[in-house]
């Protein structure tokens, strides 16, 4: 993940900032209630290969 980051240049997050960021991506309206947790488990997502879906985060806990 950090050779991905730096690539991007981009900021790697630890994985307690990575979960803080993700819960807060879980509340957008569109989102909200469709992803759920059990544990450190989050189910409901699905990784894609391209750009399709984009938050406008460009460094880890700033949004854009």
């Amino acid at each position: 993940m950090k050779v991905w980051c730096i690539g991007k240049n981009v900021s790697a997050a630890t994985k307690d900032a990575f979960r803080q960021e993700f819960d807060h991506v879980r509340n957008v309206p569109e989102l909200a209630g469709k992803i759920r947790t059990f544990g450190n488990r989050y189910y409901g997502i699905r990784l894609v290969g391209s750009n399709v879906a984009r938050l406008g985060i460009t460094k880890i806990g700033k949004r854009g």
